[in-house]
Formats: C-alpha cells, structure tokens, sequence
C-alpha cells in the first residue's frame, strides 16, 4: 500500500491518484487469516495520510474497515461464509455507509439472535458501527520500523530484477517471439489449460450434464456415521492441516532468508 500512500499511482491520462481526494466512503475488508492482506498492510495507509481522527474529519472522509481473523485474501473474496455474512451486510447497508459522518469506524457482524427483539431483524446478522481513534487503529496495524525497511529492500531489488530483464532477457524475447506462439503458449498454460479440459469445449464433457441431473435427482443426505463421510472429513482435515503447515514454511522461509535479511541490513531506503 507504499505506492498507494505516497500517490505513486498515475492514471493513462497523467492523474494522480490521491487517497486524500476520494469523497466516497472508503470499505477497507482485510483478514488476519494470511500474510497477504493482513490489517497493517491493509490499514497502514490511513496511519501514512493522516495525522489522527480529526484530519480525516478534516478532508471530509469516511473510512470504515472490517477485520476477519479466520479466512484468507481470497476467501473474502470468494468464501461462501464470508458471502453469507459480511458481503451480504455490506451490500445491504450501503446507504447507510454512504450518510454515515466523516471518521473512522470498525464494523461488528454478529448473530441476529445474540441481540435484543431478535424477530425484529430482516437478516440473519447485525452490523454495527463503532467509532475508531488512532490508538485503536494502531493496535491492529502494530507499525514496525524494520518492516519498512524490509518492504523497501525487497521494492529496490524487485526493481533492479525488472530493469534487468528489460536490458537483457526482454529484447531476445521480442526479436524471437511471434503473436501466433505468444498465443499457443497462453493457451497451454497449465492453469489455463486445466480449466479448458474441464470446460464444455472438451468433447469428454459432453456426458456430464446428463450425469449430474441424475445425481441431483437422486442426491439425499447421508449420517455422520457413514464410511466415506468420515473418510471425507478425515481427507479434508488432512489436507487443510497440509496446506496451513505448507503455508507456515514457506513464510518462514522467505522471512529468514539470508539475501533478504542481508540486503535489509545495508540497504537504507530513501
């Protein structure tokens, strides 16, 4: 979010984008359940544009931010749950977001029962509003010093490697490379070509219609007790338990890894 903060980004006309000059609420949705988009890189924006609460009143801005502890970055996108609930309280109360006045707010999602008069509620979940000091921002950014300088670290090295292979790779590639094999190779790109396998393009396919509307005919729910319920919920936890212990090494390898943490130490960015 550096480029961001610091309005680095310029539109094709030659406009820069300035966070400060939004007039629209701004619903700011991270999560606690990666590295990807975690709350100090998705709210450590607001601490770099803004002095306290105040000078957001000051532009005339409403930001409202949402933290999840569980799901991962593409799980508020695509997660059912997170569907079910935070999506569809967002979506339902836009109008309100969009009168509510200039500040920082935290959003709370919680069960319609756990409230008071819960028949009273249309959905199945409250979302409520509650007003945000920088005290309580910081505590969810939790801003480090070195992080900043790791950040930068791996920018100016990521530059370098881009201006590297501008210099030497990307010419060879232009002289040798026709439109025709550009175009052969994005069509087999394994993950383009795993989802075209499966598509209705591949004549193997045909049958599966068919077949699905004799299991949806036919679909019933089956006891917990059942054998291949339990090997199912057995697989499935085995495989979460994977990817998590997958995910936990490679963070921890990328964190201690020497040219990284070496580069860190020297560098000084400007």
């Amino acid at each position: 979010m550096a480029i961001v903060s610091t309005a680095q980004l310029v539109t094709s006309d030659g406009r820069r984008i300035d966070l400060r000059n939004v007039r629209s609420p701004v619903v700011v949705f991270c999560s606690r359940g990666d590295d990807i988009t975690p709350p100090p890189q998705a709210l450590g924006w607001i601490r770099d544009l803004y002095e306290d609460v105040d000078d957001i009143i000051a532009h005339d801005q409403t930001i409202v931010y949402c933290q999840h502890d569980t799901t991962g970055h593409l799980g508020i996108f695509v997660s059912g749950s997170v569907s079910r609930k935070e999506h569809t309280e967002f979506t339902a109360n836009m109008d309100y977001i969009d009168v509510l006045p200039p500040g920082l707010y935290e959003t709370a999602i919680t069960p319609a029962e756990e409230g008071e008069d819960p028949e009273l509620y249309e959905r199945d979940y409250l979302l409520e509003f509650m007003s945000r000091d920088f005290t309580e921002l910081d505590s969810a950014v939790k801003h480090k010093p070195e992080d900043d300088r790791r950040f930068a670290t791996v920018a100016r090295i990521s530059e370098i490697n881009l201006g590297m292979y501008r210099l030497f790779i990307q010419p060879w590639l232009k002289a040798t490379m026709t439109p025709e094999a550009a175009r052969l190779i994005r069509r087999m790109h394994p993950i383009r070509l795993g989802y075209k396998l499966l598509s209705d393009r591949n004549p193997l396919s045909v049958p599966l219609p068919v077949m699905a509307d004799a299991v949806r005919k036919n679909r019933h729910p089956v006891s917990q007790d059942n054998l291949f319920k339990a090997f199912e919920n057995m697989g499935s936890d085995q495989l979460v338990a994977s990817l998590n212990a997958m995910r936990d090494l490679r963070d921890s390898s990328t964190e201690k890894c020497s040219w990284i943490s070496t580069a860190s130490r020297y560098y000084k960015p400007p």
